[in-house]
């Protein structure tokens, strides 16, 4: 069995997320008609990381399981980016002989976030605009404290396909970029429905003097969606890249 893996960016803005849904336009869909357009065939994509409504993509994998592919690997992305719309495009493709699955042998994952307190017209696709002056340094230090393994209950909606909610935080900090903008950069082995979102919510409440430094730690030990904040808008949440134990180079 070969598999064909592509690396691929997006603005998820018009998008009701990855999976395919009966009369929504998906990235799944559109990726899908795109090599059916150009090889005839349909064939199931699966990616790294199911994202959201709205949410975009930085550096996308996505593997589709192939026996016989009849465009030259070095003319894939070419050929597939003449009939994507604008708002997707295949940064990367190779072919490997192997069976591979960019859900299941991902490792981790990384997500990025970034909120402004400058409301613009050129930002208002790529950033959450909260009006108030953010403390970092208390949203950094709230974050610290849930570094590792943790059940994520409480900041994630419910999803009955899961057997679990545990997840192993890497990274979780936020930066200052300029005097209105900050980011949030969180790596971890898995991420349950709607979790960047709802963390950053609560965090917001942090920053802001809403709530207090311990309070994030607090709530995610009662594994009680109720305390959970207003879940951060999809609009400033960006898929950065899926990290694998692998050799290939597109999987770097």
């Amino acid at each position: 069995m070969k598999t064909l893996i592509i690396k691929f960016q997006f603005d998820g803005t018009d998008f009701c997320g990855w999976q395919m849904q009966p009369g929504q336009r998906s990235l799944q869909g559109e990726l899908t008609k795109a090599f059916e357009l150009k090889t005839g065939n349909e064939y199931k994509i699966i990616a790294a990381g199911r994202t959201d409504t709205g949410v975009h993509g930085i550096s996308q994998i996505a593997t589709i399981k192939v026996d016989d592919f009849r465009i030259p690997e070095d003319k894939i992305v070419p050929a597939i980016n003449t009939v994507l719309p604008n708002d997707i495009q295949l940064l990367e493709a190779q072919i490997i002989e192997q069976d591979y699955n960019a859900r299941f042998d991902a490792i981790s994952r990384e997500y990025s976030y970034y909120i402004t307190n400058d409301y613009s017209v050129f930002k208002r696709r790529y950033f959450a605009h909260y009006k108030e002056q953010l403390d970092i340094n208390l949203m950094n230090e709230a974050s610290a404290s849930i570094i590792g393994k943790h059940d994520f209950t409480t900041y994630s909606k419910v999803n009955n396909d899961l057997n679990h909610y545990e997840c192993i935080l890497e990274k979780c900090d936020w930066i200052k970029i300029n005097e209105t903008d900050i980011k949030l950069n969180i790596k971890s082995n898995r991420f349950v429905y709607s979790m960047v979102r709802s963390l950053v919510g609560t965090l917001v409440d942090i920053g802001s003097g809403k709530m207090g430094v311990d309070y994030l730690k607090n709530s995610l030990l009662k594994k009680d969606r109720s305390l959970c904040s207003t879940i951060a808008p999809a609009n400033g949440l960006f898929f950065e890249k899926a990290y694998f134990n692998s050799e290939y180079k597109i999987l770097k």
